[in-house]
């Protein structure tokens, strides 16, 4: 239902894979270059991406990279259909071909 682990750990996230899950990655220093449904993306220092499920991703490369994978399903987020819109309508996960990187403000560990 929901997994956190470091990212040296994610050792999966090397292949291309498609999980019926949703996915954070926080990269709290170096750099990721990741691949998503085509599109590439960077992760630098203090930056999360968000992958919808079912979406097409792996990291292609990766500089001193540290930072951890947050991955949970539907059930874990969605307990009946009101919390449809914490998912759906917030623009973390709405839509294929419309990741997010989002800095953040303070710096992680």
């Amino acid at each position: 239902m929901i997994s956190i682990k470091p990212l040296h750990q994610s050792t999966e996230l090397h292949n291309s894979r498609r999980v019926k899950k949703y996915v954070l990655i926080l990269c709290a220093s170096g750099s990721i270059a990741l691949q998503v449904d085509g599109n590439e993306f960077l992760l630098t220092k203090n930056t999360v991406i968000t992958i919808t499920s079912g979406q097409i991703h792996y990291i292609k490369k990766q500089k001193d990279a540290k930072g951890y994978v947050l991955e949970f399903t539907y059930d874990f987020f969605c307990k009946d259909d009101n919390d449809i819109e914490l998912i759906f309508h917030n623009s973390l996960f709405c839509q294929f071909a419309m990741n997010e990187v989002i800095a953040l403000d303070k710096e992680t560990n």
